[in-house]
């Protein structure tokens, strides 16, 4: 079938399930693919069988000839290869801007209340002007038309989840060299097209697909632009391999914290000096952190006057004191289960958000990993992730031994054969999504239990799958969706829930993108979201802030340090006075306290038992005689609510069925059982 009838057909089906809504469709792929001739071909088709049709063109969002040949010069008088074309060189919040204002539209389509929008764009690319950023496009936004978005880079994920249809167009290196240089011969000399080609359009896209590819729903090899081929999957790995054996690339110096910069973003001119110099420091303010880490695993708890978290936050504000007339700030954005190393046990994890003070955007993260004989250090930004990998004796780091590496992985991800690896944290946290699907689950815990989210992102990045995670707060959420997003894997916010998937399975990607965009929030309310969010996490932290004070005040035996409660006790003397002030914590009117004041009692005394007949007065013979404090508490659900979600993100019917029954392990008691004693009881 040729190309263009089969996109009109896919199109076709998309407007029925789209109703009025306006259809966007994306064509992505390297320099010279064909994009525009495709763009072109497509829309006047369109409008030859009645449908309006506008054409986005994203060369319009190039920088300045100015700013980039003046960077491509520095480029290579160093010798560099490039690979951040589209995050240095062009201006792709502006795509995002108009594809949310399509969205926008659509809501009000859904809503019955859609009238036609005039839309106006200013500070385009212009070639005609000089290169510069003057032009000028408007359209009209009109219900049932196909808007269509052409050019390099239309498979990022935040363009791609607001496109329905992305086609990516391929080809051979050298049949796009050979186009290009015929292409720009007008007004380009072909040894700077080559150099070009070579050191900017061939890593940059390289380095796009590989992060992306998986986004597209059509895979075009245009090599024979007469004989278009639509391919699978393999078609990307294939065109990378193809693109790797061409590369010209070496790797970045890294010797030392002062290289991390240029090592992250390139030797590009176009990178800010204040965000490299509060990124430099954010790596040392963590990596002294390791070494606090280093002295509190040799020191007993009570020679620690200030826990790990507090001095983190401490750090960050003095961060930030150092930077206060820049455009940068930092934040303690993730901490995971930092108590451990009152335990003597790792890793630990840190995470720090550096963002733009004027628009609040993420700039760049942290991902700290504290182990016995390394601190590993992920960087994320818009061009993806970098691992730098610290080797010290714990608590020995320091400016004088450190001794640097690079970490990040070379090859490309590739994906672990048998069932669908999933990391979740209970046997009821699989979304619909994963129905049918052959899965190996590996069970996290929940929250700061079990494996580390910074171990299971970098699984997830390398090795694909699917993550569940419960975070306490809203925006370390967000955190990791940042980290996750810039390297191509799609992840849905739902309540306290982070759910994230890379997969190479077309059909389950599919599946995933309509359980994404039913549980994404409308673009609309994006602020009213945030705002609900950002009260939330004020809400938990000042808990937090009272459960600490609550402790100090009533229970001076006790102390809570990084969120766990811990206590001086060594006689039997000692040992009633804690289970006095256990008492009062168990009597508190803070929820999590409670919890911890749980799991401290089942740590200090593991062998504890609950008679049963002390608990039901009515336990027939031959009942088990008692319970461990872990059974009793996971008899039923502590938040009513999670289980009323998680119905709904499994597509349950039975909601208030199942809100009934929480504990749905196999050994776990009948629930008929439960339903019966409730019946009797008249509840």
């Amino acid at each position: 079938m040729p190309l263009l009838q089969t996109i009109v057909d896919e199109l076709s089906g998309l407007q029925r399930l789209n109703g009025q809504r306006i259809t966007v469709v994306g064509i992505d792929g390297p320099t010279a693919a064909g994009k525009s001739t495709l763009a072109t071909s497509l829309a006047n088709c369109l409008r030859e069988s009645g449908l309006e049709t506008w054409t986005f063109q994203l060369d319009w969002l190039l920088r300045s000839r100015a700013e980039r040949e003046a960077d491509v010069a520095h480029l290579r008088k160093v010798g560099a290869a490039f690979e951040y074309e589209g995050e240095l060189h062009m201006r792709l919040g502006v795509a995002r801007d108009v594809l949310e204002a399509v969205a926008r539209f659509n809501r009000q389509v859904e809503l019955g209340s859609a009238d036609d929008q005039e839309v106006t764009l200013a500070g385009l690319y212009s070639r005609p002007a000089g290169g510069t950023v003057t032009g000028k496009e408007s359209l009209v936004l009109k219900a049932g038309m196909v808007f269509v978005i052409e050019g390099h880079y239309t498979l990022r994920n935040e363009l791609d989840a607001l496109i329905d249809l992305n086609i990516v167009l391929l080809s051979t290196p050298d049949e796009l060299l050979a186009r290009k240089v015929e292409r720009v011969k007008g007004y380009r000399s072909p040894d700077d097209a080559i150099h070009y080609f070579w050191h900017t359009d061939l890593p940059s896209f390289h380095h796009h697909i590989a992060r992306f590819g998986r986004n597209a729903d059509l895979i075009v090899d245009n090599t024979d632009y007469n004989n278009p081929q639509v391919v699978g999957a393999d078609g990307i790995a294939q065109w990378l391999c193809a693109s790797a054996a061409k590369s010209i690339a070496r790797p970045r110096r890294l010797e030392g914290v002062a290289d991390i910069p240029e090592y992250v973003f390139s030797e590009s001119t176009l990178i800010g000096a204040e965000l490299s110099q509060i990124l430099t420091a954010a790596v040392q303010m963590v990596v002294k952190w390791d070494n606090i880490v280093g002295r509190y695993l040799r020191v007993t708890l009570d020679e620690v006057d200030d826990d790990l978290e507090t001095l983190a936050v401490r750090a960050t504000e003095e961060l930030n004191r150092a930077f206060q007339i820049s455009a940068y700030r930092s934040r303690l954005s993730h901490t995971d289960a930092l108590y451990n190393v009152y335990h003597r046990k790792l890793p630990l994890t840190l995470g720090v958000e550096i963002y733009h003070v004027a628009s609040q955007r993420t700039a760049a993260t942290v991902v700290a990993e504290v182990d016995r004989d390394s601190l590993h250090v992920g960087i994320f930004w818009e061009g993806g992730a970098k691992w730098v990998r610290f080797e010290r004796a714990l608590g020995g780091i320091g400016t004088t031994d450190l001794k640097v590496h690079d970490a990040t992985p070379t090859a490309a991800p590739t994906p672990v054969a048998g069932a669908l690896r999933v990391f979740l944290p209970t046997q009821l946290t699989i979304p619909a999504f994963l129905k049918g699907v052959e899965i190996n689950p590996v069970f996290i815990g929940r929250e700061q239990e079990n494996i580390s989210a910074s171990r299971v992102l970098r699984s997830i990045l390398q090795e694909g799958g699917v993550w569940i995670h419960r975070f306490s707060l809203q925006r370390e959420i967000r955190f990791f969706q940042y980290c996750l997003n810039v390297e191509g894997v799609h992840s849905v916010h739902v309540g306290n829930y982070l759910i994230a998937m890379r997969s190479w399975d077309p059909a389950l990607r599919k599946s995933f993108r309509e359980f994404r965009r039913q549980w994404t929030a409308p673009v609309d309310r994006g602020a009213v979201t945030r705002a609900g969010h950002d009260a939330y996490d004020h809400a938990v932290e000042s808990e937090q802030a009272a459960v600490r004070a609550y402790v100090q005040e009533h229970c001076p035996r006790l102390a809570i340090k990084d969120g766990a409660i811990f206590g001086d006790i060594f006689d039997q003397e000692t040992i009633d006075i804690a289970l006095r002030e256990m008492a009062t914590l168990l009597r508190s009117p803070y929820r999590i306290l409670r919890k911890r004041a749980i799991e401290f009692l089942d740590k200090l005394f593991p062998g504890f038992a609950l008679p049963t007949a002390e608990l039901w007065p009515d336990v027939p013979d031959g009942a088990q005689k008692s319970l461990s404090l872990s059974e009793f508490t996971g008899l039923s659900s502590s938040i009513m609510a999670e289980i009323y979600l998680w119905l709904s993100l499994r597509n349950e019917r039975s909601a208030v069925l199942g809100a009934n029954v929480y504990d749905i392990r196999p050994a776990s008691l009948d629930a008929r059982a439960f339903l019966e004693a409730a019946a009797d009881r008249g509840v």
